[in-house]
């Protein structure tokens, strides 16, 4: 069975925060912006995953972008279970 990149997103952010999964799938079930998040994270750890693979002069540079943004991700998803009952 394959795992879509939403599933894989969905799954990788509930790694990322085991304590709040109840609270993940809910607000994941519920769509919108929060669900588009956890979609982009899975895409981001799968770009990072790429460019750790590489070595030429240009993988430093990408794996710092996708760094920063996988960092930027996490604070999103964060600030959202802040404020999820």
């Amino acid at each position: 069975m394959n795992m879509s990149v939403i599933e894989t997103g969905l799954f990788q952010v509930m790694q990322k925060f085991p304590d709040c999964k109840p609270s993940i799938k809910r607000l994941f079930d519920d769509g919108g912006e929060f669900k588009t998040i956890c979609e982009d994270y899975g895409k981001c750890l799968a770009a990072l995953h790429h460019w750790n693979q590489f070595s030429d002069e240009i993988a430093p540079k990408r794996k710092q972008e996708y760094s920063d943004l996988l960092a930027e991700l996490e604070e999103e998803i964060h600030d959202y279970l802040a404020v999820s009952p």
